[in-house]
């Protein structure tokens, strides 16, 4: 009998939450309020007023050269562009949020740096590929079916970066400006919903303490 009433006490009561959050509304209310206010009266501020630009780069990526899932682009081009951009592996895009933006001419040089780099990086990893394969492998399996599996993928890599290919094409790149309301609706929900959650938290931390309080008095 003693172990159902602990387990039903253990419970959480869905309801009773919600009525407690019904009866601190005010303070939630309140809380997001204040929060909203600030982050208006900080978006307004001479440190948040300076124009915000997004530099966009649409690319294609070779997959004979880099297989069907794009594994070697990944990693590759968040570390050879540099922080802050992110890669979107889905619409083959990367972009990026700035203060100062560069010319687009100069971001398209820096990813073809990083295409040079990575299209390099997988043409000497198909070499040392090959390489290994002819060295550890008995010469009488060379002209194997077993040989032609382990080594045909890295030959046709290499044949087609000697052809002139590379790794990805980089269609087109753009740099706009994102609209100053825009960021600043972004600022509002963001604080609204950040004073909601931490109010609502202290709403149910202070019923639990007077219900604790309470529960102590009463023994």
């Amino acid at each position: 009998m003693n172990k159902n009433i602990t387990k039903y006490d253990d419970e959480i009561d869905l309801f009773a939450v919600l009525e407690i959050l019904w009866n601190g509304k005010w303070l939630i209310s309140s809380s997001v309020l204040i929060a909203t206010l600030f982050a208006f009266v900080y978006s307004q501020s001479s440190q948040t007023t300076q124009p915000i630009y997004n530099a966009t780069i649409f690319y294609d990526a070779n997959n004979f050269i880099c297989g069907s899932k794009q594994d070697c682009i990944k990693l590759p081009l968040n570390g050879l562009v540099g922080s802050g951009w992110t890669l979107d592996k889905g619409n083959s895009k990367l972009s990026l949020s700035t203060t100062t933006p560069l010319d687009v001419t100069e971001y398209e040089a820096q990813f073809e740096l990083a295409n040079k780099t990575i299209t390099d990086n997988i043409y000497t990893h198909a070499k040392t590929e090959v390489s290994f394969v002819d060295a550890e492998l008995p010469e009488y399996l060379y002209d194997s079916e077993y040989y032609f599996g382990l080594t045909m993928k890295h030959k046709k890599v290499i044949s087609f970066i000697d052809a002139g290919q590379s790794a990805i094409t980089f269609v087109s790149a753009s740099v706009s400006k994102i609209p100053s309301k825009s960021k600043v609706l972004r600022n509002l929900t963001i604080s609204a919903i950040f004073g909601g959650l931490i109010s609502s938290f202290l709403v149910l931390i202070r019923s639990a303490y007077l219900k604790r309080k309470e529960q102590l008095t009463k023994t």
